[in-house]
């Protein structure tokens, strides 16, 4: 199975200091099924997707890039005020990281 990493999904889990219980929850999902999807065993159904983008606060084409754009993570970082976000947008990321 190819593995899918979202690397902007990862970074603002991290971020934002969820754990995937406690996302799990917010987006009415076990925590499996969040730790399948952050680690690319999972393809998130566009109803889970549009799920994570309004619980982590951010549009599901910026969420779900396959390669985010770095700046973008930074501008949403910086307005929601969350600056740990943009050292681990940079840094590579492989599925689960």
């Amino acid at each position: 199975m190819k593995l899918v990493c979202f690397p902007a999904l990862a970074a603002l889990i991290a971020a934002q200091g969820w754990t995937h219980p406690e996302l799990g929850d917010a987006v009415k999902v076990g925590a499996s099924t969040i730790n399948r999807v952050v680690s690319g065993r999972q393809r998130p159904s566009p109803q889970l997707r549009a799920r994570f983008a309004d619980v982590l606060g951010v549009p599901e084409d910026v969420l779900f890039a396959l390669n985010p754009d770095v700046a973008r993570l930074i501008e949403l970082a910086d307005a929601q005020g969350l600056n740990r976000l943009v050292s681990v947008a940079r840094q590579p990321n492989g599925c689960g990281s």
